[in-house]
């Protein structure tokens, strides 16, 4: 598979809060994707930006949309913006939003690719409990009472 392009979104790469450790970690991650990429014609960009508004008026104004959105425990940053709101304006039709976060919890959601609907889908919603990944619904209803409340 090719990567067209990276966009990453952190407050660490500049700002009043720029860490030199954050913009060298993202450096090196660039290089992954850019090893042998320009020998076979193939650049792959990486581009930062520093919150998810930046990102969502980047894409509004170029429409470069993503294919895949990775949102990795993000949670500070979900509590700014309207979240499905912007994964809806980010994400191309049919784009996938990978979410990763703790405690221990992932989900795939999907942007409608039909004419007919407009809108975002779960495909699925696991966590993670007793060393494996169990879908929601199965855990909801095999959960033990909490110790702090009791029986």
């Amino acid at each position: 598979m090719r990567v067209r392009a990276i966009h990453l979104i952190d407050i660490a790469y500049g700002g009043e809060k720029h860490r030199a450790s954050a913009v060298r970690a993202q450096r090196v991650f660039a290089g992954w994707f850019q090893e042998g990429a320009w020998d076979r014609g193939l650049p792959c960009p990486v581009r930062s930006f520093l919150s998810a508004a930046d990102f969502q008026s980047w894409v509004a104004q170029t429409g470069e949309a993503a294919d895949v959105l990775m949102d990795c425990d993000a949670v500070s940053a979900r509590k700014k913006i309207d979240v499905d709101k912007f994964r809806f304006s980010v994400l191309r039709p049919g784009g996938v939003c990978l979410v990763l976060s703790n405690p221990a919890k992932r989900i795939a959601i999907q942007k409608s690719s039909s004419n007919g609907t407009t809108g975002l889908c779960e495909l699925v919603q696991q966590v993670y409990r007793r060393g494996a990944w169990h879908s929601r619904t199965s855990v909801s209803n095999d959960r033990s009472c909490s110790r702090r409340h009791g029986p």
